[in-house]
């Protein structure tokens, strides 16, 4: 299985979730409402940079999403691209 396709199977587990926080102090209470769809992975993954891909660039976020886990959008495409490097993660 493709590197990117691991990543977004991991991430399509989390759209199953839901996480709220419940955060107070001094009689303040906020709440926190932590969810994942689909189409976030699109930031998640650094796709906004990889504007030189022309799918990636018109599609709806959701399909570009769909499109990485039945493969059609690979690791070595994303490498193929200019701006591949912005979306490595830093190793410092």
């Amino acid at each position: 299985m493709d590197p990117l396709c691991q990543i977004a199977n991991s991430f399509l587990r989390l759209t199953r979730f839901s996480y709220r926080f419940v955060l107070g102090k001094k009689g303040c209470k906020v709440n926190i409402d932590l969810r994942f769809d689909c189409g976030h992975f699109h930031h998640l993954a650094g796709f906004q940079y990889l504007r030189d891909i022309d799918f990636i660039r018109t599609a709806e976020k959701e399909a570009v999403f769909l499109a990485v886990l039945e493969e059609r959008i690979t690791m070595a495409l994303l490498e193929k691209s200019p701006n591949f490097q912005k979306i490595l993660p830093d190793r410092s």
